[in-house]
């Protein structure tokens, strides 16, 4: 188990890391990487978040003085120290993570860092996903994710402060802080700002039907020997037939996969830390969904005119089969994107 987020685990180690951690910019780095034009490679990893700390940050390059940090303990036993942002900035985006809870982290590496040392692109515990840096590594606090669907941060008028993750326009008192695409507001009253998908709290940080979902899906795992699936390749997709003898468990395939393709239709992606998945929701726009309810379940057609997201459509297929076969143990893993 990795420790996804490395708290130091003393205050010379926090010292030393915090140029990353603490900053917007690389270690050391006058110029951040989303605006340098770097783009480190982005890595998976997995692990047991043992300590989670805040520090001076002594040697930043960039704006803030007290930085946050996770240790994460890997299978081979390896403590990786995870940096993740400005501590103000941060908190209560990181409020989900929890020492001795497992983690899927996505981060990168700057040449200046030292090893074993990372910094954190998303981190999702519990099926939830926390995005620290968009696609371009800008870091989410700095205005804009630069992620899947955009958004910026914009702040209303008033009083008092929201924030909202992962959303389009929101409304909201005083500072309204959202990012990355849908609907949501942050706090309520007066004053507009652009970016989140979600209602200042709640769900995955403003989603509000992601807890819900959730719920559907361990629902689905838990009872998955009760599920039937049969998929079919056709030139541009597939077609599933998805069931269950029983009724309840039918009632929640027929709800569940609905609730799927309202996300794939709006907009609203989940399980992003998978690359398939990722990948899946970013090409969305090409991809047309029909669901037809059967008396024990659901039969589903997907296809694309695009041979590329064909081809994310049957894979994504498959790996919702191996969910059936293989429980909480596949979805914990990340599955590769078909070549183009």
């Amino acid at each position: 188990m990795i420790r996804c987020h490395r708290p130091l685990m003393s205050v010379v180690c926090i010292l030393a890391l915090t140029a990353l951690a603490c900053a917007q910019r690389g270690a050391g780095d006058s110029q951040g990487l989303a605006r340098s034009g770097v783009r480190p490679e982005v890595e998976n990893l997995q692990g047991t978040i043992t300590a989670i700390e805040s520090g001076p940050c002594k040697h930043t390059t960039g704006r803030a003085e007290i930085g946050t940090h996770i240790h994460v303990k890997s299978a081979d036993g390896d403590d990786l120290n995870i940096h993740l942002g400005p501590a103000e900035d941060i908190k209560e985006l990181i409020a989900p993570l929890k020492k001795g809870v497992e983690a899927s982290l996505v981060v990168f590496r700057t040449d200046k860092l030292p090893k074993g040392q990372f910094i954190a692109k998303s981190i999702s515990v519990d099926g939830q996903e926390i995005v620290l840096r968009g696609d371009t590594l800008r870091p989410v606090w700095a205005g804009h994710d630069g992620g899947h669907r955009g958004g910026q941060a914009a702040s209303g008028q008033g009083n008092g402060r929201g924030n909202g993750w992962q959303g389009g326009r929101g409304q909201g008192q005083g500072r309204g802080r959202q990012w990355r695409g849908g609907r949501g507001s942050g706090g309520q009253g007066q004053g507009q700002g652009s970016g989140g998908y979600g209602h200042g709290r709640g769900g995955q940080w403003g989603d509000p039907a992601f807890q819900k979902d959730r719920e559907l899906f361990h629902t689905l795992l838990t009872h998955r020997e009760s599920i039937s699936r049969k998929v079919t390749k056709t030139e541009k997709g597939i077609e599933t037939v998805t069931e269950s003898g029983d009724p309840e468990i039918a009632r929640a395939i027929q709800e569940h996969v609905l609730s799927m393709k309202a996300r794939v239709e709006e907009g609203r992606p989940i399980h992003m830390r998978d690359p398939l998945f990722a990948a899946l929701f970013g090409n969305a726009d090409k991809l047309e969904m029909t669901v037809e309810k059967t008396d024990r379940g659901v039969r589903v057609v997907e296809t694309s005119d695009d041979p590329f997201t064909a081809k994310l459509i049957q894979a994504h297929a498959q790996v919702v089969s191996l969910f059936i076969k293989n429980g909480p143990a596949e979805v914990r893993s990340n599955h590769e994107v078909p070549k183009q």
